[in-house]
């Protein structure tokens, strides 16, 4: 699915049918620990997530908000999907998409751009 090899993770948080202010917390952590975040904002259809994920070509998709439908983790084939529930802590879901992959450590923080 990748066209060109990437030294650095890349997550799509999308906020699936209402807005979750989580998100925006979530992405911080996660670019912080070196991940490339694409912050998709409210998206309220399984299509719009697809289209989406089809164009940023992530490794993995973080949907906060509502659950999505099942089909959607069906539909995006080898991409790790995770949902705002899956973890009590930002940290702990950037350890586990970390998990087995290396990536930039030097990769600067919000706070040091």
């Amino acid at each position: 699915m990748h066209a060109v090899p990437r030294d650095r993770l890349r997550v799509l948080l999308v906020e699936f049918a209402r807005p979750d202010p989580a998100a925006v917390a979530l992405g911080r952590v996660l670019r912080d620990e070196g991940m490339e975040v694409v912050h998709a904002g409210p998206l309220g259809s399984v299509e719009q997530v697809l289209r989406t994920a089809e164009q940023e070509d992530p490794d993995a998709v973080g949907v906060l908000g509502e659950k999505p439908p099942q089909e959607l983790e069906a539909a995006l084939n080898d991409v790790r999907v995770f949902t705002g529930t899956d973890f009590e802590t930002p940290g702990e879901a950037a350890n586990w998409l970390a998990g087995g992959r290396s990536h930039t450590p030097d990769a600067p923080s919000d706070r040091a751009r």
